[in-house]
């Protein structure tokens, strides 16, 4: 019996050969006109290879690998219901004009690419895989190994999912400026394991309405189960951040499960930065801290209104930052109004320098607010300066509201401490902590 799921996979990887040799050769250099085959082989190309016709399978057998040539893509698809599988793409190294990608699908329907290899991408605009203007494509089961590069969608990309790939690089979903680019809807982002290029510019993933005037933005989007390992950074070698999801109009959006693995990296602004309206974000794990270069980093930095958090959990952050941080960015921006924070922890980092504040709420943006903030059920453990830092930096013209409901706040050496807020506190349970609240001026206390 133990045999079994062998003999499965072996009979179900002799079907899938048996299907690509029933296919015939694919026609290359070249356009592709039907479904074939590409049998094991090197081959170098001088210009792209196009699909522009649909319901086409490319199915690579072992030991395919398809070279870029010089300022070209190896794949151009137009054509709807078109299947790649298998193919090892070597993008050689080159420059890919017009920041393009190694593998480009455009304004298809039904794109496919599996269990394929894209290595050796190179520059920070260039990815492994680029899409704009598709629907219904799926990105799964690939490895996508750069140097750089990862998937780049940018813009009108209606349900789209890259699920299950390892990444070295980045997944993007962006809409550009451009009048060829459109919101996007319906994305899923699920299950893909991600190392970012130490670039000091990217991340794990990014979520980006960059129109003008943010009118195009990516809606209704799911990140879950993937996993952001930071690594081999240095002050010359860093990152943004993990992931980055802004985009303010952005519809249901679920976040959920994901995990971060940045223990002692070099980063620039914070693991996650948030800008999104009405999202849900539940059970992310975010593993930072170890941080002995004195960096000002944050767990989170959230810009945005209407967001759920629950039950994440934050151990460690810069060493002069905090685990969460609620701030306006800016009057184009959402105010950081009617967010609920539920359970969770932001938990110092057991080695290393930790962040020396736990919460953080802080309205520096003149006409703008961070009103009805409700934190219930959160454990803040370390010693910081503050567990919990509310200030309303511009008077009324910045102001600031919050309710504090079964918080546990440990080893800080200021508990709570307030400036210009109006606070309500109930059930906030202190440890070891010498100063429990330092009401500075303009703190109003209301009964929650």
């Amino acid at each position: 019996m133990k045999s079994f799921p062998k003999i499965v996979v072996f009979i179900c990887a002799l079907l899938s050969v048996a299907h690509a040799q029933n296919l015939p050769p694919c026609t290359i250099p070249g356009a592709i006109t039907h479904s074939c085959s590409i049998a094991q082989g090197t081959y170098t190309f001088a210009s792209t290879i196009t699909i522009s016709q649909s319901d086409i399978l490319i199915k690579c057998l072992p030991g395919a690998t398809l070279v870029q040539g010089m300022n070209t893509s190896i794949f151009r698809v137009t054509g709807n219901n078109v299947t790649i599988d298998g193919c090892v793409f070597d993008a050689n190294n080159q420059s890919i004009p017009e920041a393009n990608g190694a593998l480009v699908a455009y304004g298809t329907n039904g794109f496919v690419l599996r269990n394929c290899t894209v290595k050796n991408v190179i520059g920070d605009s260039n990815a492994g895989v680029w899409l704009k203007k598709t629907s219904n494509s799926l990105i799964e089961k690939n490895t996508l190994l750069g140097p750089s590069g990862g998937v780049l969608a940018v813009g009108s990309e209606d349900t789209l999912q890259i699920i299950n790939n390892r990444v070295t690089g980045q997944i993007w979903i962006q809409s550009q400026a451009d009048s060829d680019s459109g919101p996007s809807a319906s994305i899923v982002v699920s299950g893909n394991i991600i190392t970012p290029t130490l670039n000091g510019t990217g991340g794990c993933g990014l979520v980006q309405d960059a129109s003008s005037s943010t009118t195009k933005p990516i809606q209704d989007f799911t990140f879950s189960h993937n996993i952001c390992r930071i690594h081999g950074t240095d002050a010359s070698h860093h990152v943004f951040g993990a992931f980055s999801l802004v985009s303010n109009n952005s519809g249901t959006c679920t976040v959920a499960n994901n995990v971060v693995e940045a223990y002692g990296q070099y980063v620039d602004y914070a693991l996650w930065e948030i800008g999104l309206t009405g999202c849900a974000f539940s059970g992310n794990l975010t593993r930072g801290g170890g941080d002995t270069n004195n960096q000002n980093y944050h767990g989170w930095v959230i810009y945005s209104g209407n967001n759920t958090f629950t039950g994440n959990n934050t151990v460690g952050w810069g060493a002069n930052g905090a685990g969460m941080t609620f701030y306006p960015q800016n009057l184009s921006a959402p105010y950081a109004n009617n967010n609920v924070v539920t359970g969770g922890s932001l938990i110092a980092s057991p080695t290393g320098a930790t962040g020396y504040i736990g919460l953080n709420i802080a309205c520096n943006v003149p006409g703008s607010s961070i009103q009805n903030l409700k934190v219930s059920g959160l454990l803040i453990s370390g010693a910081f300066k503050r567990g919990v830092n509310s200030e309303g930096d511009h008077g009324p013209h910045c102001p600031v509201s919050m309710t504090l409901d079964s918080v546990t706040i440990s080893g800080a050496t200021v508990g709570i401490q307030t400036y210009t807020t109006t606070i309500g506190v109930q059930n906030v349970y202190t440890i070891g902590v010498p100063t429990r609240w330092v009401q500075e001026p303009n703190t109003v206390v209301i009964i929650p």
